[in-house]
């Protein structure tokens, strides 16, 4: 049998310091549509599976787009993104003008934003899609604009528990600045009555005559509180319902998230692409390469003002869905653009790693076996770029049988290419296991 991990430690080395509590590592996932399925996938798997397997502690809710929200979890097994006015792959807004009206109108930042500010976010002829919906974010040209549900919700219940929420937080968003821009208001509530008011900021966006158009990051830090314990945290950007937390146009705003200063990790969704080969996985983070710079610049930044070090995995995993080039071909492609994207960035080497897998067999006779092969050629030539063998952890008939008489596959009959949320964390608590073997 061949070994469930081949040569190449840097993801290993960086699990390790997050389950012992000694450093931080954010993991940041790019594929085809098992990264998220069924609202789950592999990013909640992985989280999921470092929570109940591990002493590894999460940090901070994932990355997550400000204007799409598709009732999922994927996101994170601790929160959901809120978007009641969102953006659809088309640009078209559901509710353009929010609630209550205030006089603004969100747009498709991509087909109507600034030139110059879009370009920053480009995905070229890609995708890029954090969720099922491409990216893009979100512009108000003039007057006053509110969603009631936008920001990010942390809750704490059975099936959705976020166990931190009484530490301190940080709120962040990702958001434009520029000549003539407007203000933006940061608000956290309490989301059920009483209603309490957390802490508000307010953040004037307008950088002077002749200025540039540029990305950044602004923060509502909310003190510990143990009377928030129990509570549903409400992070908003533009929640009017809170201390009037509206923007003010031209506003720009693209992610957001919530984390609290301590060592830990996070899991993100970069590229969720359904039925994408991992030659369309390529294609979107080369073409959408300023998006994959932003995603890794928040990434590091958020974490090291969390008290890590700032390390990232990038993770990429495909070939259900049959490519032209080499597996191993399209998924060099993949992490190479991460690493000119980090270089760019001016952060160290050392402090990005590389993790890829080819998908997991779903039919009795392995149809993947050329990939991963390929897979394994490509750690053995560049053992930075590390790999696992998923068929060296679960074989088809374990797939197959599950648990308790219940398949592992989204449905044994008519869809194996896909996995139940217990099929998705289980693979994943055997990848943690070998890597942190």
């Amino acid at each position: 049998m061949r070994k469930a991990m081949l040569s190449g430690g840097g993801a290993s080395a960086m699990l390790k310091a997050a389950v012992a509590g000694t450093d931080s590592v954010d993991i940041i996932f790019a594929g085809d549509s098992n990264t998220c399925f069924g609202n789950w996938g592999w990013t909640d798997g992985f989280n999921y599976a470092l929570k109940t397997n591990t002493a590894a502690v999460e940090y901070a809710t994932p990355i997550s787009p400000t204007s799409s929200w598709e009732n999922t979890f994927f996101l994170g097994v601790d929160c959901t993104n809120g978007a009641f006015s969102k953006i659809s792959s088309t640009g078209t807004v559901t509710n353009p003008s929010g609630s209550p009206a205030l006089g603004g109108t969100l747009v498709s930042g991509r087909a109507s934003g600034p030139a110059a500010l879009t370009a920053l976010v480009s995905r070229g002829t890609g995708q890029m899609m954090p969720n099922s919906t491409q990216f893009d974010y979100g512009w108000v040209a003039s007057g006053q604009w509110a969603d009631p549900f936008c920001g990010v919700l942390g809750y704490t219940g059975v099936s959705n528990r976020l166990s931190w929420l009484g530490l301190p937080l940080k709120y962040r968003v990702v958001h434009g600045k520029g000549p003539s821009m407007g203000t933006l208001r940061l608000a956290s509530r309490k989301d059920e009555p009483l209603y309490t008011v957390y802490g508000t900021t307010s953040i004037n966006c307008d950088t002077g005559a002749g200025s540039s158009y540029q990305w950044v990051t602004s923060t509502l830090d909310l003190a510990a509180d143990s009377g928030r314990d129990g509570q549903y945290v409400h992070c908003s950007f533009a929640a009017n319902s809170i201390s009037s937390s509206y923007m003010t146009g031209p506003m720009a705003v693209a992610l957001n998230s919530l984390c609290t200063p301590r060592k830990g990790y996070s899991t993100t969704s970069m590229n969720h692409h359904g039925g994408g080969s991992m030659d369309v996985v390529k294609t979107d983070l080369q073409q959408g390469a300023p998006i994959v710079q932003m995603y890794l610049k928040e990434a590091r930044e958020r974490q090291i003002a969390c008290g890590g070090s700032g390390k990232v995995i990038v993770c990429v995993q495909g070939g259900v869905n049959p490519g032209t080039a080499a597996w191993g071909v399209s998924a060099a492609a993949c992490f190479a653009q991460c690493e000119t994207e980090w270089a760019a960035l001016g952060y160290p080497a050392d402090d990005l790693a590389f993790l890829g897998f080819v998908s997991h067999q779903w039919l009795e006779t392995d149809d993947m076996a050329t990939e991963r092969a390929s897979a394994a050629a490509l750690t053995v030539s560049n053992p930075k770029y590390q790999t696992i063998n998923l068929t060296s952890l679960i074989t088809y008939a374990e797939l197959l049988a599950g648990v308790s008489s219940v398949s592992y596959y989204d449905n044994a009959i008519t869809d194996r290419k896909h996995l139940k949320p217990a099929g998705y964390n289980e693979v994943s608590r055997r990848i943690l296991a070998a890597l942190l073997a």
